[in-house]
């Protein structure tokens, strides 16, 4: 990491108090649930060799891609995301990143909801559209490291 995302990495931990520190280190990486007979995992991306990284972002995703990203996981239904672009794909399981929340050029937060009944899902994509001004003057007052970049790279946002 740069000294930049060092910082910025630094400064978030310090945003955490201390008393839930360990809880959210005892968070898990994955959630594998069953929902009406539909198996699911939650996830933020697939995991490395090592299980305390992420594989490399494939920027345009197949379904092949996927199969291999997330071949260890006996899922039906995998939502994920890491990669701010939505995408709906269907291999070995059916992957589903919803889109970011809130990083995108448009201050939209994406989401999908999931109904489950009987072994089957239907799955609905929402949209969304924020005030981000608040955010913008977050950034400032609480003088996050790396803001502009943030604002750039994940907003497409290149003024405060």
């Amino acid at each position: 990491m740069s000294e930049g995302e060092v910082a910025h990495q630094r400064w978030v931990h310090d945003q955490l108090d201390p008393s839930l520190r360990r809880v959210v280190g005892e968070w898990p990486y994955a959630i594998h649930d069953a929902f009406a007979g539909v198996r699911v995992t939650f996830t933020h991306y697939g995991r490395d060799a090592s299980g305390r990284g992420f594989v490399p972002i494939v920027p345009e995703p197949r379904s092949s891609d996927l199969d291999a990203i997330f071949g260890q996981d006996q899922a039906d239904l995998i939502c994920y995301g890491h990669h701010h672009p939505a995408s709906d794909l269907t291999g070995r399981a059916r992957y589903v990143n919803p889109g970011a929340l809130g990083c995108s050029p448009t201050a939209t937060a994406r989401f999908l909801t999931v109904a489950f009944a009987a072994g089957a899902y239907v799955l609905e994509r929402h949209a969304v559209p924020y005030d981000p001004t608040d955010l913008v003057r977050q950034f400032e007052e609480r003088d996050v490291p790396e803001r502009a970049f943030i604002r750039a790279a994940f907003f497409g946002w290149t003024r405060g």
